[in-house]
This record gives C-alpha cells, structure tokens and sequence, in this order.
C-alpha cells in the first residue's frame, strides 16, 4: 500500500516521515470527512438563518411601511447567503478532489473506490437543491422589494 501511495505522489515520497504516511493519510481522510459533515450542516444553518433575516425584515415591514427602500434589504441578505454559498460549494470541491486523491491512493482493482468516486462529484457545484432554494428566494425577495416600492 505504501508503493501506492508513493507513485501517487513521488515528490513527498523522500519526506523524512514517508515510511510512516499510511497512518497519516487514513487519519487525515477520517478528519476531511468529518470537515465535510461539518461543511454539509453549515450550508444548510446558512439558508435557515438568511430564509429567516428575510421573514424577520419583512414582518417588521409590514408593521412600519413609512418607508420603501429598506424593501430591498433581504435581497441584500439573499445575495450574501448567495456568495456564501458558493464559497463553501468551492472549498468541497477542493475537499473532494483531494479526498479523491486519497482513495486512489488506497483502492485496489474490483473495490467500489471510495465515497468520493461513487460520487462522482462535480467540484465547485451548488447542489440542485441549493440552487432552487437561493433562486426561489432571491426572486421572492426581489419580488416582494419591487411590488412593495411600486405601491
């Protein structure tokens, strides 16, 4: 396993740690997994705290409506969750690429290949539903913004 490992990646392969690297990759993998977990639940936190800034700012709103342009102040909070978004959606894909790279290291003919192969993941993606929430609320808000102004 560890010529494998050292094919893969022959630069690093003379490091003065390199007969020890197969522990070290494994507990790396196990660590990047639990990053992306982490990532995972913190995209989902991020469009429940924006989903719930635009209903807050709304309904106070809708109790002052001396003013018209503070309307536009949740598409504001969409276009940064927006931003967000696709910042974190970035950092996966370096993740998954370099999780790649560590199950290729340690596959071997006729084994699934890893989480990551199955995959197939596309790096630097938004999921599908990702996409549909930002674009359903971004237009909701832009929307809600120009019918409010109108008035």
């Amino acid at each position: 396993m560890r010529g494998v490992i050292e094919s893969t990646n022959t630069a690093m392969a003379d490091g003065k740690h390199a007969a020890h690297n197969t522990e070290f990759y494994l507990k790396e993998y196990e660590s990047l997994r639990k990053e992306l977990d982490w990532h995972n639940e913190y995209v989902r936190s991020t469009e429940k705290a924006v989903a719930l800034a635009v209903g807050v700012v709304w309904a106070w709103l809708v109790t002052h409506p001396q003013a018209k342009w503070p309307w536009f102040i949740p598409v504001l909070f969409v276009v940064l969750g927006i931003l967000r978004s696709i910042s974190v959606s970035r950092h996966f894909g370096r993740l998954h690429e370099y999780l790649k790279q560590l199950e290729s290291a340690f596959s071997a003919n006729g084994d699934p290949g890893g989480w990551e192969h199955y995959l197939r993941w596309q790096s630097q993606s938004l999921s599908k539903s990702s996409i549909a929430f930002w674009t359903v609320l971004l237009l909701a808000s832009i929307g809600v913004a120009l019918y409010e102004c109108s008035l």
